[in-house]
């Protein structure tokens, strides 16, 4: 696609989608390693969906706590918002608003298994440029913005 203005062709192109709006995060645990999830053979971070009167901070811990069982998240900052299109009853383009957080929990981490999370584990520097082989680009383009912080 190409557009002389980019905020005019930007908005062009969203009204053509239906928009599911969405929140996550990159949590780093005392060890800075990163909380990565494994869904659909896919290396991940954790997020999920906006729901009705609920703040869009508030849906990335929930949705943190949820698909990975920890406790404990604090909230550090925005990082940045990535879109991605799929087909589910039509196409759709998800935004995800990523946040900074950090969690002190120890006990054993639990995936959420009805989502289809099978692993939810703190990786570290090595083991997440190996999972980043197997991942998506938006999660690099978190991954990318942490590192520049």
């Amino acid at each position: 696609m190409y557009t002389p203005d980019l905020e005019k062709g930007w908005n062009a192109f969203i009204k053509s989608f239906n928009i599911v709006s969405a929140a996550g995060g990159l949590v780093l645990n005392p060890n800075k390693e990163i909380l990565f999830i494994y869904r659909s053979e896919k290396w991940d971070l954790p997020k999920g969906r906006i729901e009705l009167g609920e703040s869009i901070a508030e849906t990335a811990i929930r949705e943190v706590e949820e698909e990975c069982g920890i406790s404990n998240l604090k909230l550090v900052k925005p990082l940045i918002t990535t879109y991605h299109t799929y087909f589910q009853d039509g196409l759709k383009l998800k935004e995800t608003f990523w946040f900074l957080m950090t969690s002190d929990f120890e006990e054993a981490l639990v995936p959420q298994l009805e989502e289809g999370i099978t692993i939810a584990v703190f990786k570290n520097q090595k083991a997440i440029i190996n999972a980043l082989q197997n991942s998506y680009k938006n999660i690099e383009l978190v991954y990318d913005t942490y590192l520049k912080m």
